[in-house]
This record gives structure tokens, sequence and C-alpha cells, in this order.
């Protein structure tokens, strides 16, 4: 394997590891979502999965002269590579199943909320806007 070779694969391994680290959190969010947890658990679960994401961020952008540079030559990418990238996809498209299902189950618990809160909001206009008009 050529320098360009050893450095992509150094880094889509690091990249793997990464993914398998932001697999296991959207877990536990769904996890979480299913157990009836707070909002704010799962969103605080949301954070250390976009910290992770941008880290894969990072390094997308450090190999990127790399990546062109192998493209430019036309080489094919090592087995060993090739296994690795696809082994990513495989992650990514589970973390986005998942994820999807957090995404909803994050919206619709938000509208829950919002509902009373609305409801509230509301209410204590109606009590303000009765006071500064002389009705009780």
């Amino acid at each position: 394997m050529n320098n360009a070779a050893v450095e992509l694969m150094d880094a889509y391994r690091r990249e793997e590891e990464l993914y398998v680290r932001v697999l296991q959190l959207v877990e536990e969010q769904h996890r979480a979502m299913k157990d009836d947890a707070d909002v704010t658990a799962v969103f605080g679960l949301c954070s250390r999965v976009e910290d992770l994401l941008d880290e894969i961020a990072v390094i997308e952008d450090n190999i990127q002269p790399t990546k062109k540079q192998w493209q430019q030559q036309g080489d094919d990418l090592p087995d060993e590579l090739e296994s690795v990238l696809g082994r990513i996809q495989g992650l990514i498209e589970a973390t986005a199943g998942k994820q999807g299902q957090v995404q909803q189950w994050l919206a619709e618990n938000l509208g829950r909320r919002r509902q009373p809160v609305a409801a509230g909001t509301a209410g204590v206009q109606a009590r303000q806007i009765r006071r500064s008009y002389g009705s009780q």
C-alpha cells in the first residue's frame, strides 16, 4: 500500500470507530424514548452525536487532498479499504433509520409540551388583558 492508501486507511478506520459510537448513542436515544425519557435526556445524546459527527467532518476535511490525489491517479482502492468503507456505509444506514425514529419522537413530544405551555401562556395573557381593561 502506498502512502496515500495508508493515510486513507487510517482515517477511515478512525471514522469507522466514530460511526460505531454514533450508532451506539442513537441506539441509546432510541431506548430512552421507548422508556419515555425526558426530552432533555434525548437532546443531551443528540449533542454528543453532533460532536462525533463534527470529528468525522474534520477527518474528512483533512483527507480531502489525499482523496483528490487518489481519484486523479485513478487507482483502485485496496480490498481492505473497500471493506472499511462498506462497513461505514452500513453504520450510516443503520444510524439513519434509527435517527429518523428519534427525530419523529422528539417532534411529537415537543409538540405535546408546547400545547400546555401555549395554553398556559394564553391564559396569562387573557388575565393581563382583562386586568388592563378593568374586568376580572
